[in-house]
């Protein structure tokens, strides 16, 4: 016995659109939080296992492109959350 699919009315389906837009939106955020955490953790192992000045400033500048990409990751989910909101 088949059967047969539920027929949405437009309003659930431009609710259901909404839903899938804020979880794309956080799983866009939770990307740019392991990238930022990647650099971070990246930047701390070069740090500790080195003792030349360059490689340390390559660790600071991995620290840093890494706390760039959280922020900028977090300022994206607000500013697309609040378009999403206003549909």
């Amino acid at each position: 016995m088949a059967r047969k699919a539920k027929k949405f009315t437009d309003h659930e389906k431009e609710e259901l659109e909404k839903e899938q837009a804020y979880l794309s939106n956080e799983r866009t955020l939770l990307s740019f939080i392991r990238t930022s955490l990647t650099f971070i953790l990246v930047g701390l192992g070069i740090f500790t296992l080195s003792e030349k000045t360059n490689r340390l400033y390559l660790a600071f500048l991995f620290v840093i492109v890494g706390l760039l990409f959280g922020v900028y990751g977090y300022t994206n989910f607000k500013k697309v959350k609040s378009i999403i909101s206003r549909l």
